[in-house]
């Protein structure tokens, strides 16, 4: 759809005045902001997106529009430059330059984004994991009052209890839990658990202290906060610890697989030499 734009509606220094950007958007119903002149450092995935697509689908052509006037200034195409925090491009190697820019911005908002995905996979990871290894410490807590061995049987309970509820959650093939994976995972839990608890604890401490004080109770406000603050902490660090230590058990072992590797080697190599001594 073809918008007449007047004068009014067009930056001098480059792109579209906030006029121009409604004028637009009221014609064709689009969505047009400003473009993105934050630091590289600055921007989030999003913006980054914005303006890596512009970059790219603006100045990534194969022939570019004229960057220069007759009289020297340079034209509306190399001034959009400006609108994104770019200087204008006076040659086709700037050209290429925008463009390359434009291309790198895309997959650092890409990567920023699986890493968002990742994160947020993690946590839920992580609590599953959590609350799993409290479950399962709760069913086996009547076998704690028999002294060492009890209190074994429920920090198992409790790994076999994350394991179980972190492949539920889909992020591990199969469901086979071995003895030495629910053994790191206790003693994962256990260790992850006191830092997360200690984590959870100061900012509830700190918002309950805030909130006692306006009751004229800020001790108990700061206890009641850090306790609920300590609960979730403990939790995620538990998942954390349990998932951290099962992934470390379970990776493979290099010099094992190298050896392995070495192996299949040699019986390949004896193959060859026999096939080869039969012509």
């Amino acid at each position: 759809m073809s918008v007449s734009l007047r004068k009014k509606h067009k930056n001098p220094k480059g792109g579209l005045s906030a006029k121009g950007r409604a004028a637009y958007n009221a014609a064709t119903g689009s969505k047009l902001k400003p473009g993105v002149k934050k630091k590289e450092s600055e921007m989030s995935a999003g913006e980054m997106k914005r303006k890596g697509s512009f970059l790219r689908r603006h100045y990534g052509r194969k022939d570019p529009h004229p960057l220069k006037k007759d009289n020297g200034e340079p034209t509306r195409y190399a001034l959009q430059a400006t609108a994104w925090g770019e200087s204008a491009p006076s040659n086709v190697a700037a050209v290429r330059r925008l463009a390359n820019k434009g291309t790198r911005l895309l997959e650092r908002a890409k990567k920023m984004n699986q890493k968002q995905a990742y994160d947020m996979e993690t946590a839920k990871r992580d609590a599953a994991a959590g609350m799993g290894h409290m479950a399962g410490s709760m069913v086996a807590s009547p076998l704690a009052i028999v002294p060492v061995a009890g209190q074994l049987a429920q920090m198992g309970a409790g790994g076999a209890g994350g394991a179980y509820a972190d492949r539920a959650m889909g992020n591990q093939e199969g469901t086979d839990v071995n003895a030495k994976e629910i053994a790191a995972r206790a003693a994962g839990s256990f260790v992850g658990a006191i830092p997360g608890a200690m984590v959870g604890a100061v900012p509830g401490a700190l918002a309950g202290g805030a909130l006692g004080a306006m009751a004229g109770r800020p001790g108990l406000g700061a206890g009641i906060g850090a306790g609920l603050g300590a609960f979730p902490g403990a939790i995620l660090g538990s998942g954390r610890g349990s998932n951290m230590a099962a992934d470390y058990v379970n990776a493979p072992a290099p010099k094992k697989e190298k050896k392995e590797a070495s192996v299949q080697l040699l019986a390949h190599v004896k193959t060859a030499q026999y096939v080869g001594s039969q012509y």
